[in-house]
């Protein structure tokens, strides 16, 4: 089962309280990558992992007994148990997915105006023929990027700019440097462009717009508890 919880938000005191009840609330280990000089990115990063720790509490964890948090070199959270997550942060929008069955890589892009034409030198001929065929190539392009971007994170290749060779896409297949992967659209508000990459491909996709819970003070006894 794979489970995407997500929040649209705006920078309200309430969920300022929120991200800062992160401080006292998870294990110093979920901490230690938050930018304390990017404001606003702390905040979507607290928020992130108090998404997490909400699906970990209600699978069953507490407090006592929440994973430690480790890091790979290039900056990829992960636990050392069989729960895989991945994290993802638009303007307006965060995202968490978690699997207890097999590594996952989730990645959102909120539909913009684009200078497409300059993203070509980025896909191979066959993928950029697809892109800008296309009767919406802007959309396209996002819908591609995203996708991309899904695979490295769960590669955890986070620190790797994305080149053409290093990844090839088709319609639900991807390939990271020869490896075979599975991907697909994430249901998500219509502004935004979100996609889930897989080693296996699953039926059993859950996606949860949490944020009418996240908005309610009640919420950080919930969590607490």
């Amino acid at each position: 089962m794979i489970n995407i919880d997500f929040i649209t938000y705006k920078a309200n005191d309430e969920m300022l309280a929120i991200a800062h009840w992160a401080e006292h609330l998870l294990p110093s280990s979920w901490l230690q990558r938050v930018d304390s000089q990017d404001y606003s990115k702390s905040v979507q990063t607290s928020l992130g992992r108090i998404l997490l720790y909400r699906r970990l509490t209600s699978m069953g964890y507490s407090a006592e007994d929440i994973p430690t948090m480790r890091y790979t070199t290039a900056g990829k959270p992960y636990f050392e148990n069989n729960i895989h997550f991945s994290f993802a942060y638009e303007k307006g929008i965060i995202m968490v997915a978690s699997s207890d069955n097999q590594p996952v890589g989730i990645d959102i892009e909120q539909m913009r105006p684009v200078s497409w034409t300059e993203y070509e030198g980025y896909f191979e001929a066959e993928e950029w023929m697809r892109i800008s065929k296309s009767p919406q190539p802007i959309k396209k392009l996002i819908e591609a990027w995203v996708t991309k971007e899904a695979a490295t994170k769960l590669e955890g290749k986070v620190d790797l700019p994305i080149n053409r060779n290093q990844i090839k896409f088709k319609k639900r297949f991807l390939h990271l440097d020869g490896k075979k992967y599975h991907h697909q659209p994430i249901q998500l508000p219509s502004q935004y462009v979100g996609r889930l990459a897989t080693k296996n491909w699953t039926w059993r996709v859950n996606v949860n717009d949490i944020t009418n819970e996240m908005q309610t003070r009640p919420m950080l006894y919930a969590v607490r508890a």
